[in-house]
């Protein structure tokens, strides 16, 4: 008779840790090793016409495939629901980014790489291309950990949330995780540091190294205690290389070289890969957040739809001890 995997939530996270690790320290070694930077590709002599536009396929077509499995399979209604909940979260974040902070954290020269379409932000304009980069961005990162979570790696999500909570103790979504905060604290101070006495741009504040910190720390501040026992660690690993992997295809391969977008060095924390025509470390890092902060949310929303209690007590708690009822 075949049995169900032994989940072991605690330990997969730390696992899903160790496999980042064992490819991001041999990568980091390799790339320390160039001395001389690419350079980028004048973009005078228009060198890749709707580059940025036409790129979007790196998103558009695996969220065709994956959309099509995912929207018509008969099992998943509540997936759906919490899907589009999260996608009401997230995508309006995304947007907030660009219209607060597009114009003080990039740079967007190669304007024939888009349609030319500009909208006006706080500071200056973007293309319209960078607002479909973040919508399109947040639905392939959770198609993609769907698809892992209820079928590539399905034997090891969690088949009764109800059962879940209550063997597990959560009786409510959000609940402080005070290390998220401490850790959040100590790696911007860092940055800061870094950035003002080690790296050759001291002049500014590291500020995208700090929002792509409290992305992830936000989440896990909040979402942690709770999310923990849920989240499906082997599909989150899944996700999260498949990400990279289009990430750096996009920005290394591409949007750098060609400058269809671009970092602020102001704005970052000083660390630039040669190889990558200087390429600051927080492009790379930025999926990480996103891709955890992505299944947080959606996890989160799941929880909520399996509590039979009112969306105050299932958030913040009554005084009870689990979660009972039916999904609604």
């Amino acid at each position: 008779m075949q049995t169900t995997p032994q989940r072991t939530p605690h330990k997969d996270a730390k696992t899903c840790l160790g496999m980042i690790a064992m490819v991001l320290v041999p990568t980091l070694l390799t790339l320390s090793t160039v001395r001389f930077p690419r350079t980028v590709v004048d973009v005078a002599e228009n060198p890749s016409p709707y580059g940025y536009t036409v790129s979007l396929l790196l998103w558009i077509i695996p969220i065709v495939v994956l959309g099509f499995w995912f929207l018509r399979h008969p099992k998943y209604p509540i997936q759906r629901k919490a899907f589009w909940r999260t996608m009401a979260v997230l995508i309006p974040a995304g947007f907030a980014l660009d219209i607060f902070f597009a114009h003080s954290f990039f740079t967007f020269v190669n304007r024939d790489a888009t349609l030319g379409i500009m909208v006006p932000v706080v500071g200056g304009a973007v293309p319209v291309e960078e607002f479909l980069f973040y919508a399109l961005g947040f639905i392939v990162i959770l198609l993609l950990y769907v698809w892992g979570d209820e079928y590539w790696f399905g034997a090891y999500n969690v088949p009764d949330y109800q059962e879940e909570a209550a063997n597990c103790g959560v009786s409510r979504v959000i609940n402080i995780h005070w290390g998220s905060i401490w850790l959040g604290l100590a790696l911007i101070l860092a940055a800061y540091v870094y950035k003002k006495y080690f790296s050759q741009v001291p002049d500014g504040f590291p500020g995208y190294m700090a929002f792509v910190i409290m992305v992830a720390v936000l989440p896990s501040l909040l979402l942690f205690r709770a999310v923990v026992w849920f989240i499906n660690w082997r599909a989150l690993s899944m996700t999260f290389f498949m990400i990279v992997l289009i990430a750096l295809i996009w920005e290394a391969t591409l949007a750098a070289p060609y400058q269809w977008w671009f970092y602020r060095p102001e704005q970052m924390m000083g660390i630039f890969v040669d190889a990558w025509c200087d390429l600051p470390v927080e492009a790379v890092i930025v999926w990480m957040s996103v891709s955890f902060t992505t299944v947080s949310v959606y996890e989160a929303i799941k929880i909520l739809a399996y509590m039979d209690k009112p969306t105050k007590a299932a958030l913040f708690g009554n005084g009870t001890s689990a979660t009972q009822g039916q999904a609604s």
